[in-house]
C-alpha cells in the first residue's frame, strides 16, 4: 500500500510529540504559573534538542523513545494536577494533552495500525517497563475533561488544537476534524496544524486527500514550503491521481530534509523508485 504509507511512518516517529509539543510550543499568559512555565520551558528545550537527535540520526527510534518517556515522565510530576491544584484553568488543558502525551507510547500507536506500515519505525511500542499507564478509561476521561473546560472557554486555540489531536489518538476522527476546523479558525498561520488538519480529514474520507485536505495541505506549504507532514502528503494526492512528476517533486524534497540514514528516508526513498518506475511506465509525468 503506497497510500499514507509514508505518512504512517513519519508521524509514528512523531506521535508522542502531537500531544505535548504544540503545548509546549506556545507560551501561556497567567501569572501565577511563572514557575511552572519555566520548568515546562526546560523541558520544550529538551524535547527539541531530543528530536533533532533523531532527524539528524544521532538516536536510535528506541534510544529517543526511552529518552522521550523519561523526559515525559518528568513533565508529568511537575503539571499532574492534584499536585498542583492552583492553576487548574486554563493550563488544565496542559495537563490533559500532557498526560496524554505519556501514554502514546505505551497504547501503541492507536491510529497507524490502520493506516499501514506500523513496523517501520518503532515508537508505536510501549517501553518495557515503563509506568504511568493510562486505561483507555482514563484517557476518555481526560479527553472529556478538556472538552468541558473548552465548552467553557472557547477561543482557547492552543486548547483546540490539544483536543483535535486527543480525538485522533482515541479513534474519534470526526470529532477531531471538528476540534481542528476550530482550532484553524483561531490559528490562521500555523502549517503544523493545518498538516495534521489535513491528515484527519483525509481519514475520514476514507484515506483520500482530494478536495478539502489537500486545500489544507497547499495552504501548510504557502506559509512552511518544508512542513514535512505538507510534502509527504501533497506527494501522496499527486502520487493518487496518477501525477508521479508531482509526487516525485514533493517526496524529493522532502527526502533533502531527512537525515539520509534514518528509517523514514530509507521507506521515502522506496517509494520514490515506485513513483520514477510508474511515471516511466504512464501517468501523467512528462
Amino acid at each position: 500500500m503506497i497510500v499514507f504509507v509514508i505518512i504512517a511512518v513519519a508521524m509514528t516517529a512523531a506521535a508522542v510529540l502531537w500531544i505535548v509539543w504544540p503545548l509546549l510550543r506556545r507560551s501561556g499568559g497567567d501569572a501565577g504559573i511563572a514557575r511552572s512555565a519555566s520548568n515546562l520551558a526546560v523541558y520544550r528545550d529538551q524535547l527539541t534538542e531530543l528530536n533533532g537527535d533523531l532527524r539528524n540520526g544521532t538516536l536510535s527510534t528506541q534510544q529517543y523513545e526511552q529518552a522521550k518517556l523519561e523526559i515525559e515522565r518528568r513533565l508529568l510530576d511537575e503539571v499532574r494536577p492534584e499536585q498542583t491544584p492552583a492553576p487548574t484553568v486554563p493550563h488544565g488543558a496542559r495537563r490533559a494533552a500532557t498526560l496524554l502525551g505519556v501514554a502514546i507510547p505505551v497504547c501503541a500507536a492507536l491510529i497507524y495500525w490502520q493506516l499501514g506500515s506500523p513496523e517501520s519505525i518503532g515508537l508505536e511500542r510501549p517501553v518495557a517497563g515503563a509506568k504511568h499507564e493510562l486505561t483507555s478509561q482514563q484517557l476518555e476521561a481526560m479527553v472529556e475533561k478538556l472538552a468541558a473546560r473548552l465548552a467553557k472557554n472557547p477561543d482557547d486555540a492552543n486548547g483546540w488544537a490539544m483536543l483535535a489531536r486527543s480525538y485522533y489518538v482515541t479513534r474519534r476522527f470526526a470529532e477531531s476534524t471538528r476540534a481542528y476546523a476550530r482550532a484553524v479558525e483561531l490559528i490562521t498561520d500555523d502549517a503544523d496544524l493545518l498538516a495534521d488538519y489535513a491528515d484527519v480529514l483525509a481519514t475520514t474520507q476514507g484515506s483520500s486527500l482530494e478536495g478539502k485536505p489537500l486545500e489544507l495541505v497547499n495552504r501548510a506549504l504557502k506559509i512552511d514550503p518544508n512542513q514535512w507532514k505538507a510534502l509527504a502528503l501533497a506527494g501522496t494526492a499527486a502520487f493518487d491521481r496518477k501525477d508521479y512528476k508531482e509526487a516525485l517533486a514533493h517526496w524529493e524534497k522532502l527526502k533533502t530534509i531527512l537525515p539520509p540514514d534514518s528509517d523514514f528516508a530509507r521507506s521515502l526513498a522506496s517509494n520514490i523508485d515506485e513513483a520514477r518506475t510508474l511515471s516511466g511506465a504512464g501517468g501523467i509525468a512528462k
